[in-house]
């Protein structure tokens, strides 16, 4: 038995959205459009704009979905980017910059790379 879901919330990545539409399909509260309608008809979902929730429409080239519960998407909720530590393995990054420097990056928020 799934639990009830009331509402979504997901990042603005594609790759999560996608996941997020195949959960909700396969739990029944998302289907996919007929392709006859999604291209003339861009999804709806709410996305958080600075403090305040905004409307907004996207047109992409995959799948649309219609679904059964609102959906919520922000910036806020996309993964950290780690800027010039992108690609580097921590042992490769421990060389180059020190354990102590990486460990404080890794573990802080308001410290960035």
């Amino acid at each position: 038995r799934v639990p009830a879901i009331d509402v979504a919330f997901c990042s603005l990545l594609r790759r999560a959205t996608d996941t997020m539409n195949l959960i909700l399909n396969e739990v029944h509260l998302a289907e996919p459009m007929p392709p006859s309608i999604q291209s003339t008809t861009p999804s709806t979902t709410l996305r958080l704009s600075d403090d305040t929730t905004t409307q907004s429409k996207r047109n992409t080239n995959t799948t649309q979905y219609t679904y059964n519960i609102p959906i919520v998407q922000s910036w806020r909720l996309n993964e950290r980017h780690y800027g010039a530590l992108v690609g580097l393995s921590k042992s490769g990054a421990e060389r180059l910059y020190g354990k102590v420097r990486l460990t404080r990056w890794r573990d802080s928020w308001d410290v960035p790379p």
